[in-house]
């Protein structure tokens, strides 16, 4: 996972600034133009939070804030569907933890029934490959319309009208004054 610039500079810098060997403990490394870079010759205090001359990558594993898996589509924002590490968070009541990427629940079901017309693809080699511990990009063998709601009102079938907030402040384009 190449940690986004905006986490970097709201998250991951404090933590590092604090502390280099945050990135140990994440599972980091940090690399430039050149490749790799030993992150305890920096000095973080003088890094650019607007224009880092660094990346912060986090390698596969088990802490991997991605999980085992992602799914990535087209899009202009940089959002895709990934497994999580923090399974928890699927009992929470309110779940608007993430950056804007949405967690699967059941990751695994879903790569069994995106593939499921390659019968190369089954579960049993999608959690093989996943084993491994190797990134790979494994294109899917037919195109899947997605769709992405965020809705922060409706009305139940029996007519209720639900309201929830509006956590990444979208209704505000959306308000208009009426008039009665």
């Amino acid at each position: 996972w190449h940690v986004p610039p905006d986490i970097f500079r709201k998250e991951v810098l404090a933590h590092i600034q604090k502390d280099v060997a945050y990135l140990t403990r994440q599972n980091m490394v940090v690399v430039d133009s050149n490749g790799s870079v030993d992150p305890t010759t920096i000095d973080w205090s003088q890094v650019d939070p607007k224009a880092p001359k660094y990346r912060i990558v986090q390698r596969e594993g088990p802490g991997n804030s991605l999980g085992r898996i992602k799914f990535m589509f087209p899009n202009k924002y940089a959002v895709y569907l990934h497994d999580t590490p923090q399974k928890k968070l699927f009992a929470r009541p309110m779940r608007a933890l993430s950056h804007g990427c949405v967690r699967v629940e059941r990751p695994m079901d879903l790569a069994e029934y995106l593939m499921k017309e390659n019968s190369e693809w089954t579960r049993e080699r999608i959690e093989s490959a996943i084993r491994t511990g190797k990134n790979r990009t494994v294109e899917l063998p037919a195109s899947v319309p997605l769709h992405i709601l965020y809705v922060t009102s409706w009305v139940d079938p029996d007519g209720t009208v639900q309201f929830r907030n509006d956590i990444y402040g979208l209704d505000r384009g959306m308000k208009q004054e009426i008039a009665f």
